[in-house]
């Protein structure tokens, strides 16, 4: 998408304000904040972009943590500038060897079933590494995971992953629900 920096800034800010008066209207805090798909992917390479995302969430720094890819501009850029970070990986995408996201046009890009989602996870949570396509084992250090909405095993996947991970005792009771550690 061709927009100017200031149009990208001043997009972000009002789509962040207006997702947090809709969370304070609920009842709720703004708890994260992330860039989300292909603003995600650019930002984690670029400087330029990822300094107009920043400047953009700046308000946002003492109130929320931002979900970001390990080792990426963004996240170096970020925590030089005092946010509170959460290293994101994803549960349900295969990584290439240099730790980016293989193409959704490739095959094997999407991981589909509830087993080797949690397998995968299981491996960057107990190991620090994730299995590349190729096979090889990558170090990968994260602390929150995604899993996209966009596939139809995805309710299904959240679930499974959250009795299987609440077994292992990643899970633990807090307050009066259940919350990740």
């Amino acid at each position: 998408m061709k927009i100017s920096g200031n149009a990208l800034v001043s997009s972000i800010k009002i789509q962040v304000d207006s997702l947090a008066r809709i969370a304070a209207d609920m009842g709720v805090t703004l708890y994260h904040i992330k860039p989300h798909g292909a603003l995600y992917n650019d930002a984690a390479k670029d400087e330029k972009l990822a300094l107009l995302f920043l400047e953009a969430v700046e308000v946002y720094k003492n109130a929320c943590r931002l979900y970001l890819p390990p080792g990426s501009v963004i996240a170096e850029k970020a925590s030089g500038m005092g946010f509170s970070l959460e290293f994101e990986a994803f549960a349900d995408r295969a990584y290439n060897d240099d730790l980016t996201l293989v193409s959704r046009s490739n095959p094997g890009a999407i991981i589909h079933e509830p087993e080797d989602v949690l397998q995968h996870m299981l491996n960057i949570i107990e190991h620090g590494k994730v299995k590349t396509l190729s096979g090889k084992m990558m170090p990968l250090n994260a602390s929150t995971f995604c899993i996209h909405g966009d596939h139809e095993n995805s309710v299904h996947i959240a679930r499974y992953i959250y009795e299987d991970l609440k077994e292992r005792g990643y899970v633990k009771k807090k307050g009066n629900g259940l919350s990740e550690q």
